[in-house]
């Protein structure tokens, strides 16, 4: 995977499309093996750019099928590219990986380790 200008201006131009105003030069927030994600600051707020290889990029489309079949609470998808691998979605809180660093309690895994000894 790698950050182009394609992407960036497909990316400007869907949200530009979709009425979203004030967009600033994206950031780069997360570099792993597995994705790119960029976020853009917009007067209605934070706005990612996730981009994944071919093999795992069904993402988006997971996360509208939780969303329209089953009411999840995950962030709204704006836009999908296909060709690149890429979407668009609003802010949706705490990632993953926020979420279970905050709650961790590493007292509770000594405990349990402890009783299983």
């Amino acid at each position: 995977m790698k950050e182009n200008r394609y992407i960036v201006k497909w990316a400007i131009d869907s949200l530009h499309a979709k009425g979203y105003k004030g967009l600033n030069s994206p950031e780069l927030v997360v570099k792993t093996p597995w994705s790119s994600v960029l976020r853009f600051s917009t007067l209605q707020g934070w706005v990612y750019l996730k981009q994944m290889p071919k093999a795992i990029a069904l993402e988006p489309k997971v996360m509208c099928l939780l969303a329209e079949q089953f009411h999840a609470n995950v962030p709204r998808v704006i836009a999908i590219n296909d060709k690149h691998h890429c979407f668009l979605m609003e802010d949706g809180g705490l990632t993953l990986r926020e979420y279970l660093k905050a709650s961790f309690q590493p007292e509770l895994l000594t405990h349990v380790t402890h009783i299983n000894l």
